[in-house]
Formats: structure tokens, sequence, C-alpha cells
């Protein structure tokens, strides 16, 4: 496993130095915004309220991380990159009990996927819960082996943990669940529904403090669910970050090479049900829960899918040649790299650049707005002193200039269109906006005071 580890040291040190790269966006700055600089009660408390369907375990992580390190972007994703980098040691392991031979490739395959780079630079929890994923995997073929009563305890305190980062990880035990039922493994079975039993109500204390929160968000910020004929595009196109040829590329990979996993217990069945679940009970979870489908929900089916594909690659060398194994892996892992490299620097949100012209315009004697409302909190995150700058009725009559920011994800045109009309009839007019960066910051001038 020697090439194993150094290509795990070379993902490492890749994934460091993208950290600082971006900016943050809207979903990471959410985060940001509820655990830098707050009482650790008050992140835990906040994150119930703006965060549904969440749990708060990767909040207190990263709140450790900026009280640490101060805050930056690299403090803030760094949580998750520690977790990617765990969870790709995992895939090693796990490649070893799988009986995949060369683990290494299990790992570059898995590493490569634009969503496991993606969420390993991401100051959310995704990566941390997919990281759990594996590990909960690796200890689940150790219980195939033979059960032991702290193999047990492990898989049910790591089960908690998962649930209380990002609660879809139960789905990866039921995924397990279904394969001892179906290969009627009682023996194993009992004491393995105990442990869910277990760390799911070691979970449903914040589930019932929460839900009231969920709802409330779900409904005013209308994330409802929507059965629709697009969800089964929608899967296959951002399943693996790479679009509908990489998905499709993997899965091709993984179903020829599943019947090759048969070690330590485990077969096709275990591993397809590990693929499969995830995705199937998103689905009725967000149903039943009325909360909108997103592939982060199902991020659970990549460890699986890539130990299935390495399988499938070695297979192909052994039967097809080596020539068409390195061909397939070369051509897969360069158009993983290609939507990797695209995502990494396609243009991106700055809201700190947003809040530094803000800033400016409100110290020349301006005021600020900002679309929708509830986004000024964002500007003064990065500007604390905006706070003493933002517009109220009387400064429509008094200002002689006022700045207008609106976030790039503002669905209400209306809303923008009113506030327009408003300062026009104040007798404003544009005077210049920010071209095409978001969020965009227009900015307004009494007209009388222009000549």
């Amino acid at each position: 496993m020697g090439a194993g580890w150094a290509i795990l040291a070379g993902y490492a040190a890749l994934l460091l130095l993208l950290l600082p790269l971006q900016s943050l966006w809207l979903d990471e700055l959410m985060e940001v915004v509820a655990t830098a600089g707050l009482p650790l009660h008050d992140v835990v408390a906040g994150y119930a309220a703006h965060s549904a369907g969440q749990s708060p375990l990767g909040a207190l992580e990263q709140a450790f991380s900026i009280r640490l390190l101060g805050f930056s972007a690299f403090a803030a994703r760094l949580p998750a990159a520690i977790a990617s980098i765990l969870g790709c040691a995992g895939m090693l392991v796990l490649s070893r009990k799988a009986g995949v031979q060369r683990a290494w490739v299990a790992l570059v395959l898995f590493a490569s996927l634009p969503l496991v780079l993606r969420y390993g630079a991401e100051a959310r929890p995704y990566s941390q819960a997919l990281c759990i994923a594996v590990w909960l995997t690796v200890l689940f073929l150790d219980l195939l082996q033979g059960p032991a009563l702290r193999s047990f305890t492990i898989y049910a305190a790591l089960l908690a943990i998962g649930l209380y980062t990002q609660p879809f990880v139960l789905f990866v035990a039921a995924g397990q669940a279904f394969f001892l039922m179906v290969r009627k493994r009682w023996a194993l079975l009992a004491p393995f529904s105990a442990v869910l039993v277990v760390a799911t109500c070691a979970y449903l204390p914040w589930y019932f403090h929460s839900r009231g929160y969920w709802k409330q968000e779900i409904d005013a910020a209308q994330l409802h669910f929507h059965l629709q004929a697009r969800l089964a595009l929608l899967i296959p196109r951002e399943l693996t970050g790479a679009g509908y040829v990489g998905a499709l590329a993997v899965v091709l990979l993984a179903v020829y090479g599943i019947p090759c996993l048969r070690k330590e217990g485990s077969d096709w069945l275990l591993w397809g049900a590990m693929i499969l679940a995830p995705v199937c009970l998103a689905i009725l979870a967000d149903f039943v829960f009325d909360y909108f489908f997103a592939i982060r929900q199902v991020i659970f089916v990549l460890p699986p899918l890539a130990m299935a594909g390495a399988a499938g690659l070695e297979r192909m060398y052994k039967e097809r040649g080596a020539r068409l194994a390195v061909t397939t892996a070369t051509l897969l892992v360069a158009l993983n790299t290609g939507y990797a490299i695209h995502w990494f620097t396609k243009p991106r949100e700055n809201w700190a650049a947003a809040a530094q012209i803000l800033k400016r315009s409100a110290s020349s004697g301006g005021c600020f707005l900002a679309l929708p409302s509830g986004s000024k909190v964002y500007y003064e995150f990065f500007q604390p002193t905006l706070k003493a700058y933002e517009c109220t009725e009387a400064d429509l009559r008094k200002r002689s200039a006022i700045a207008l920011a609106v976030s790039p994800y503002l669905v209400d045109r209306e809303s923008d269109i009113g506030t327009e009309g408003k300062l026009r009839a104040a007798n404003f007019k544009l005077l210049d906006k920010t071209g095409s960066a978001q969020p965009q910051v227009r900015l307004y001038v009494r007209e009388a005071e222009e000549h």
C-alpha cells in the first residue's frame, strides 16, 4: 500500500492548497456566520434555526477551527479537508478488506471524483459525513468477519456522530442492514438492528428540538419537495460531479466490477445495496418531510461506486488487457480532473468584495440597502461597521447616495423592481453598477446633486 499512501499525501497537499483559493459562496457563508464569533451554545441554537434537515457537529468543528486559527476561508474549510483526507485513508483500508488488489486504484478513482474534491474544500459538513460513511463500511466488514462487542460499540458511536453531522448517513447503515436481512444473517442482524436503534435514539433529542425550525425555514424559503421527471436526469448528471459521461463511466465500471468484490463475507449485494439505498431513501425522506432534493444528500454512494469501479478496472486489466484498462482509467481521471479544474476556476460570488464596495460608498455620505433584506448580515459579517449605514425611510429623503446590493440568489424579481421604483420616485438615478460581479452593487445618486 506504499503507492496508496504516497498518493494520499499528494491529495492532502493539493486539497490544503485549494482551501483559500475561492471566496466563500452563500451556503458556506451561512455556515460561517453561524459559527464565527458566537458562543458555542449560540452556534448550536442558531444552527437549528437556519439549517433545515442539518445537524450541528460540523458547525462545532468549524467553530473550533476558526477560534484556533482566526477567521479565514482556510480555517473555515479545514475541518472538511481533514475529513476528506481521513476518508481517502479509509478507502485504502476498505479496498484491502473488499478484495481490491491495488488499493491505490480505488483511492485515485475516489479522490478524483469532482464531488469528493469539491466537498473536501468547502466549508460545509458533507465531507465529514462522507468520511464517516467510509469508516462505517470498514467497521461493517469487520463485523461480517466476527461480531464483537467492541466493534458494535464503535459502530454505534460512529453512526451517532454521523447522524449529528448529516442525518442521511443513516442510509448507509440501512443498506448494510438490508444485506444482512436478504442474506439471512440473523445472528448478526439482531445486534446490528439494536445498534441502529441506539444510534437513532441518541439523535432524537436534536430532531425534536429542531423540527419546528426546519418546517419554518422550508415554508419561508419555499424549499418544498417536487417529484419531477427531471429528477431522473439530475441524479446522473450530478452524481460524481463530472456530468453524464463521468457518471455513466463510473457506473458501468462498477457494474462490471461488482461481482469481484467477494471478501470478508461481502458480495455484490452489499455493494449494490449501499449504492441504491442512499438514493432511494433520500428521495423518500425528502418526500415525507417535504424538503427539496439535492445531490449532496446521496454522496454516500461514492465510496461503494469507487470501490466497485476499481474492481472493474482490475477485472478489465486481467480479462481485456492492460492497454484498455490503462486507457479507460486515464480518460476517466482526465475527465474528472477537467470538471474539477472548471469548478475551482470558474467565476465565483464574492461577498467580501461587495461588502468593501458598500463600505466605501457608505463612508462617503451614503447608506445601503440589500436585496433580499435578510442578506445584509453577510455584508456586515465582512464589514461590521456597515450596521451603522443601513438605509431607513428617512434616508430616502436626506441621503445623497444609496448603494443597493443584490444577491445572485434573489428570486423575487418584483421586490427588485419595487425597490428601484421607490428610489426613482425619491429622485435617485442609477449612476454605476459592478458589472457582472456577484453580488451586484448598484450605486444611486440623487439626481439634483449630480449636476
